[in-house]
């Protein structure tokens, strides 16, 4: 019954997926074919405005480069020196022609499509070159009708047109003059005029590619035609739109079909660049498409129907195999692993699977072993206090025969036996503390003093301790002998190997996450790998020597921190320097008073 459940929804999903993806298909067909009519007009427009301005661009910079030579010519100090002069002798006027006819060679070694290159003085006087055509005896460039432009506006460019200036040419050619005057004030010296043959199309044209159904029109700004790509009759239907042509798209109907027209206007010559593409030969391709697009179509729907039936019974037979590790688990067998082969989203969720039972047989195998972990430092813990406890009994009776041993000595005058049997009862009173772990910091100290006040007497007064203590730290607790045990250490092997008197310098202070002292002597210190050695000691944690009669070690002090906070960060770091003395810095948690009964006065 469960099986039939799970095929109902697996066919359930397929045809909902199939609805889905048929449609999805479909629209996709329609909107791809849409999208193609569109992207083949769109396509053919900017192909075809791209074209017109690309040859707009071609146009210009032609003139361009023209302008760039004949600017040339205005730099040139024996030009413009010469066209300053009046007619003056035969001999000069010859000297000047030569001068010219060199500068003119040049610019016209440099275009192959300039037929005629004229410099013309405000005198009159007119220089060319051998290869330019002659021009008619007493040829006044006052009397063009294009003078008066030239004088406004510094530059005339004339379309395609015949000259009467030539003896024996009428070939049609395209003008562009120019007029030169002075750099300071503009006086009008003279004009170039250079004559180009409608080569200077062709050459536009050389590198640009047309379509067999694209045509393109060069006009004037009267719309006068200067070039056509072919010969076509549909120059007659552009040019009575020529009104328009600003607009830079437009559509023209003709006998032979319709044209879009695509135009450009020239900044430097004024010109008309129009090309016209063919739209019945550019749409042809759109009845191929849509029958390529149908056949794709039901091609797809069919193969999709195929692949989806396929992914989703391996699927499902995956998930079928989930389930039943799912319930394995619920029944307490975390034992098992489900074979997934994919690598999609329920080969990754099989993998995950796997990966959860693992974690699961991990995790309460680690149980187990934190568990009797956790007992076995609780033991060590009271291990410790047992062997503390059992240290504190000798005390006790030492402690009540040094009161006695006090007493006499003071009857007896003995200041010394006085001092040392008084510090050593109080240091063993606070040392046994009721059995208390924990001491403020102040009860520390003292009891740091009073064996310090035993030793300074056993050793005769070779040493000094100083103490520096924050107030707000006093009444801090913390660990009982801590501090006695490192100070003993910088006795017995820092100052007592040391001929010169010594010095122990006790200071303590917080910040705002740590309780810090630090004991120094001037002794012997230690050296560099010795150093390291018992750092890297106090670091691992382990026991270290045993305990002696006379101190307790560095180890124990730094074992008995680290396990009464349960924090590797707290305990014991030694710095020293070979015959510079040693420094054992204690690190001990700080809260501002609120944790370890400090007074928050800091």
């Amino acid at each position: 019954m469960r099986g039939k459940s799970n095929k109902k929804f697996q066919y359930r999903l397929i045809l909902i997926g199939s609805v889905c993806v048929i449609t999805g298909i479909i629209i996709t067909g329609l909107g791809i074919l849409f999208i193609s009519q569109q992207s083949i007009d769109r396509v053919s427009e900017e192909v075809g405005a791209k074209f017109i301005k690309q040859v707009q661009l071609n146009i210009d910079n032609d003139i361009e480069q023209l302008e760039s030579l004949i600017f040339g010519l205005e730099l040139d100090a024996d030009v413009t020196g010469i066209l300053e002069k009046s007619k003056s002798n035969p001999a000069a006027d010859l000297e000047d022609s030569r001068i010219i006819e060199s500068r003119l060679m040049q610019v016209d070694y440099l275009r192959s499509d300039i037929k005629g290159i004229y410099l013309i003085r405000k005198d009159g006087t007119v220089f060319y070159n051998v290869s330019s055509p002659s021009l008619v005896r007493n040829y006044h460039i006052e009397e063009e009708s294009w003078y008066r432009q030239l004088q406004e506006e510094g530059k005339v460019i004339i379309g395609k047109h015949r000259p009467d200036r030539y003896l024996n040419n009428d070939s049609q050619v395209i003008t562009y003059v120019k007029a030169i005057r002075t750099w300071e004030n503009r006086e009008y010296l003279g004009a170039v005029i250079v004559d180009m043959e409608p080569l200077v199309f062709e050459n536009i044209f050389r590198n640009l590619e047309l379509d067999a159904n694209q045509q393109v029109f060069i006009l004037d700004q009267e719309g006068n035609i200067m070039y056509e790509s072919k010969e076509s009759p549909l120059y007659h239907s552009v040019s009575s739109e020529l009104k328009y042509l600003d607009s830079e798209q437009l559509t023209v109907s003709t006998d032979s079909g319709e044209y879009d027209v695509y135009s450009a206007k020239s900044e430097k010559t004024g010109w008309y660049i129009v090309g016209c593409t063919n739209t019945l030969e550019m749409t042809k391709n759109t009845e191929k498409i849509r029958s390529a697009t149908l056949c794709i179509v039901i091609g797809m729907v069919i193969l999709t129907v195929a692949v989806l039936y396929l992914l989703i019974s391996k699927n499902f037979r995956l998930i079928e195999k989930l389930k039943e590790g799912m319930l394995e688990i619920r029944r307490g067998n975390y034992d098992i692993e489900v074979q997934g082969s994919s690598n999609d989203e329920i080969g990754e969720l099989c993998g995950v699977f796997n990966s959860m039972c693992s974690k699961l047989n991990y995790l309460i195998n680690t149980v187990n072993i934190l568990e009797n972990e956790k007992k076995e430092i609780q033991l060590k813990k009271i291990k410790e206090e047992l062997n503390f406890l059992q240290a504190q009994i000798n005390p006790h009776f030492i402690y009540n025969t040094l009161e006695s041993i006090s007493m006499m000595a003071e009857l007896n005058d003995d200041e010394d036996a006085q001092l040392m049997s008084s510090s050593l009862g109080r240091l063993l009173r606070i040392s046994i503390n009721r059995g208390q772990e924990m001491v403020s910091v102040r009860e520390e100290i003292e009891h740091v003093k009073c064996y310090l006040a035993i030793q300074k007497i056993r050793y005769e007064d070779r040493f000094e301790a100083e103490f520096n203590i924050q107030e707000e730290i006093l009444e801090c607790k913390i660990p009982k002998l801590i501090l006695q045990p490192l100070v003993e250490n910088a006795i017995y092997h820092g100052i007592e190997p040391l001929s010169s008197r010594g010095l122990i310098r006790i200071k303590g202070y917080h910040n705002e996450k740590y309780l810090i002292f630090e004991i120094h002597d001037n002794g012997i210190g230690i050296d560099r790998q010795e150093v390291d050695r018992l750092n890297a000691k106090l670091a691992d944690g382990s026991d270290g020597e045993p305990y002696e009669t006379r101190s307790i070690g560095l180890s124990n002090v730094d074992r008995r921190i680290k396990l009464y906070y349960g924090n590797n960060r707290y305990g014991l770091i030694i710095r020293s320097e070979k015959g510079k003395g040693t420094e054992v810095c204690v690190t001990l948690p700080y809260e501002g008073g609120k944790n370890n009964g400090c007074s928050d006065s800091g």
